[in-house]
């Protein structure tokens, strides 16, 4: 089977209604989303976003300072 390994930023979303500002934010820092995709069930009941971008480290920059919370891979391991 063919696969692909990528980087990818992993933002927490406390509520529904910070998924519009998560891509506002990227979007203000003209940063480009490659592909996406949500983690639905997590400890907490909080969903997460996993981002691959075009720049993941200055996405993770922008998001970090804009208050959101940063997953790293210890978070969404089993």
């Amino acid at each position: 089977m063919a696969h692909t390994e990528s980087t990818v930023v992993a933002v927490e979303l406390g509520a529904a209604t910070e998924l519009p500002k998560v891509l506002s934010s990227l979007l203000e820092a003209e940063i480009n989303i490659l592909t996406t995709y949500a983690f639905l069930v997590r400890p907490e009941a909080r969903p997460a976003l996993c981002l691959n971008l075009d720049d993941n480290e200055l996405g993770a920059q922008v998001l970090g300072r804009g208050g959101f919370k940063l997953l790293g891979q210890g978070d969404i391991s089993r």
